[in-house]
């Protein structure tokens, strides 16, 4: 019997292999991380519709805008405290101390709300502000706290993992709040929001010491870092072009989603009007619980069976093309039919394209960069920029409907002209992204460095062997190898015999009563899509009475 020892996948490892490709031994970590994220993303969905329902019952469209800006600036206040805490801890022997203290303070001023409501008090306007605060310093955090962990060929195989982890967590937080505002209400949301926040710093602090060795983060010398500064971080952006080109990207990113969210907001309250006042809550509530619940429904289906599949085959450069196309199509279609269930329709499937590929894709846009360009320039771009589209959106509004007094409708042949822009910007980002890959980050072929052994089997009998262990080698750091097997002119196998391409191991049983050769050809191929492969040959005969060289 042939067969070689080697450290199997886990059955998790296994299942992960369905998304993307993973190497034995990063299971433990990769889903202690995913829980963590899932729980994150399960807190802000129970949160997000509380945030909807309370300002649509006592404000209006407009002012939900003008709030969004408002909190772009608050967070802009925020980005020297936020930048002097990451960087303060960054030298420090644990990597999650930093996520510790945030989720401290959004634990503990999110208990604060429960009371102020639970008093009796209008929590409406804060409670908005700190929501947008809170989803976009804790997911940043996270995605911080991943990149820090893992090098850059682990990154780019394992973040499809941890999105697909956040999809999912966002769908059970949507689905949560769905089921049980009737309930418990937004206080009861919230406390039990508060309480998986309180939770995630016990989590992120199991995940580090199970990273493999092999997948962890290359330490660079830029570790060494100045004292922080908001300047610094504005420094880093402006000597990097690539960094100032994602910046554009996500402004035009935020600006065009957050005037779809007041377009489909419009519309949710002219027909909440339509009903009676007592129930234009719960109706609100109900759609929203609905709308968050499909959109991230479809986007963890895409991100499960379609993210990792676009990568392989256009690349990041391709996938930065794909929101932008969709948003095109969504606006147009709204501009024909401007209708509350097509606004719903576009917007389901903008957001969900979104929250999968576009969230990915922009996690794999830092990648090829040194690690300052990866914590204070994506920092800045995470916070600061992405706020300002937020700021830029709300002054549009502002001056479209208090003073140029346009409708809905008006805003969604704008933003069909912006999505247009935006695709625009994003061609060139992908140029500008195959450029760096190239010019920073180098990918080494997979080699072969040991021929395999030709086979004898017994005709008619059961047999098993593997690909010795050492046979291909990749000296990427964190890279995986992905193993397909067929015969020598690139056919199937015959069913006969059977290759694990997980194990690579083949088996199967030999056709009885027969003599015959199979050449076989095994082809390795990294996650960037660079190959080589090797070939031997199995024959299989009556007339052997020791088939199998076990020392082979």
């Amino acid at each position: 019997m042939y067969t070689l020892t080697r450290k199997p996948l886990s059955r998790y490892e296994r299942l992960l292999s369905v998304v993307t490709m993973v190497r034995p031994g990063e299971g433990t970590s990769v889903a202690r991380l995913s829980l963590l994220v899932f729980m994150l993303m399960t807190a802000s969905y129970l949160l997000k519709p509380v945030r909807d329902t309370l300002i649509l019952s006592q404000q209006s469209a407009e002012i939900r805008s003008y709030l969004v800006a408002l909190t772009a600036g608050l967070l802009i206040l925020i980005i020297p405290v936020y930048g002097a805490l990451y960087r303060r801890y960054l030298e420090r022997e644990s990597k999650c101390l930093v996520l510790r203290g945030v989720a401290a303070f959004f634990t503990v001023t999110l208990a604060g709300f429960i009371a102020a409501s639970l008093a009796g008090l209008q929590i409406a306007v804060a409670f908005f502000v700190w929501y947008g605060v809170f989803a976009v310093m804790m997911l940043a955090q996270f995605w911080a706290f991943a990149a820090d962990l893992f090098n850059v060929k682990s990154g780019q195989r394992l973040f499809v993992a941890f999105a697909v982890a956040a999809s999912l967590g966002a769908w059970f937080g949507a689905q949560l709040a769905e089921g049980l505002f009737s309930t418990v209400g937004a206080t009861g949301l919230m406390t039990l929001a508060a309480v998986l926040i309180g939770l995630s710093p016990a989590v992120a602090a199991i995940v580090e010491p199970k990273v493999p060795e092999a997948s962890r983060s290359v330490p660079y010398e830029e570790e060494q870092l100045a004292q922080p500064t908001l300047l610094g971080g504005f420094s880093v952006l402006a000597t990097n072009r690539y960094l100032i080109a994602i910046a554009v990207f996500m402004v035009l990113l935020n600006w065009v989603n957050s005037t779809g969210e007041f377009i489909l907001a419009s519309y949710v309250k002219r027909a909440a009007a339509a009903v009676p006042v007592a129930d234009q809550e719960a109706f609100m509530a109900a759609f929203y619980g609905d709308y968050l619940a499909w959109v991230t429904l479809i986007g963890l289906a895409v991100q499960l069976f379609l993210v990792s599949r676009i990568f392989s085959v256009v690349g990041v450069r391709g996938a930065l093309l794909i929101l932008p196309s969709v948003m095109l199509l969504g606006y147009g279609l709204m501009w024909f039919v401007p209708v509350l269930s097509v606004i719903r329709l576009a917007a389901i499937f903008e957001n969900s394209v979104n929250y999968s590929i576009q969230n990915t894709t922009t996690q794999a846009l830092y990648l090829p960069l040194n690690r300052q360009a990866k914590y204070e320039g994506k920092t800045i771009i995470d916070t600061f920029f992405w706020r300002t589209g937020d700021l830029i959106q709300g002054g549009v509004v502002f001056l479209g409907t208090q003073v140029m007094g346009v409708g809905p409708e008006q805003f969604i042949l704008f933003n069909l002209a912006l999505s247009l822009v935006f695709l625009m910007v994003a061609v060139g980002i992908g140029r500008k992204h195959r450029r760096v890959l190239r010019e920073n980050v180098g990918n080494v072929a997979p080699q072969m460095i040991s021929a395999i052994p030709d086979v004898t089997l017994p005709a008619g009998q059961k047999f098993s062997f593997d690909i010795s262990q050492d046979t291909f080698v990749d000296a990427d750091p964190g890279d995986a190898l992905h193993f397909r097997a067929t015969t020598d002119n690139g056919a199937p196998l015959p069913r006969w015999i059977r290759f694990d391409r997980l194990e690579q191991r083949f088996q199967g049983i030999a056709p009885n009563g027969q003599y015959g050769k199979l050449d076989v050809s095994v082809v390795v191929t990294d996650f960037e899509g660079l190959s080589v492969s090797g070939k031997f040959t199995v024959e299989y005969t009556d007339n052997n009475d020791d088939p199998v060289d076990d020392d082979n």
